[in-house]
């Protein structure tokens, strides 16, 4: 089977399919990668087949770290994604005309991408390196760092802030649909609903750090953590160091 991965311009999406990609080739499988062009080379090194995706993709970088607040930082980042999304459906179609794959698997940041995947008839999943944010009766929303709340006082908060969330995630909605309708994919009732949408998708974290949902969609997979990174030279300094480290990192894009 040949399969062909999609990745958006960003390392830390990039990076976690990896080992499940390196492990279909083991299982006889053809796979190839269009991704950022800066970690092809990376990854044709551990034998996988990379291309680079569109520069106009890359060129739309996020600025959400410019928002204020929570909601503006949202509304930056949706807009990224949206703008990314118009580029990466003719990108996807012609790596199809290229690889011509049997099955798709698409970054669960590529909305465009999925977009294409999804009317192409091709099987096709998505993965995901981050929390997923399906809303459900037994968690809060996605985002806000609240703990579930039992009873009937935590159902009337959880509906009222997944409400308000929802206004602010379909602001783009009018826009995300127009790219699914070029692409050939069916418009969405709210912008929330792309995830979770997949025939499968994969989810690069464990159980242990979920809040238990009896009403996520079946399609959805819980693999565990998903753990590579090419191989770099070790920094002098890292030598010089002594007694406890602590390693403080942030996201993999600058300015978060």
């Amino acid at each position: 089977m040949k399969i062909l991965a999609y990745t958006s311009p960003a390392r830390g999406h990039v990076y976690p399919p990896v080992p499940t990609l390196l492990e279909l080739q083991l299982r006889g499988h053809e796979v190839s990668i269009r991704t950022l062009a800066s970690e092809v080379d990376a990854l044709r090194n551990v034998g996988l087949s990379a291309s680079p995706m569109a520069a106009s993709i890359e060129a739309r970088q996020m600025d959400d770290w410019r928002g204020g607040n929570q909601l503006t930082q949202l509304h930056r980042a949706l807009i990224a994604f949206v703008d990314r999304a118009e580029h990466e459906v003719p990108d996807l179609m012609e790596a199809i005309e290229t690889d011509h794959p049997d099955a798709l698997l698409v970054d669960v940041n590529s909305w465009g991408a999925q977009a294409a995947a999804e009317a192409s008839g091709l099987p096709w999943a998505v993965f995901a390196p981050y929390p997923l944010p399906i809303p459900s009766v037994d968690a809060p929303p996605f985002g806000m760092g609240l703990k579930p709340m039992a009873g009937a006082l935590g159902r009337v908060r959880d509906r009222s802030l997944l409400g308000i969330s929802l206004l602010g995630w379909n602001r783009v909605l009018p826009r995300l649909n127009r790219v699914r309708a070029d692409a050939g994919a069916p418009a969405l009732r709210s912008v929330i609903d792309i995830f979770g949408r997949a025939p499968l998708t994969i989810a690069f974290t464990a159980e242990p750090f979920e809040y238990p949902r009896g009403d996520w969609p079946t399609s959805v997979r819980l693999v565990g953590p998903s753990s590579w990174e090419p191989v770099i030279e070790t920094p002098p300094w890292i030598s010089h160091l002594k007694g406890p480290v602590v390693l403080v990192s942030t996201s993999t894009l600058a300015g978060l």
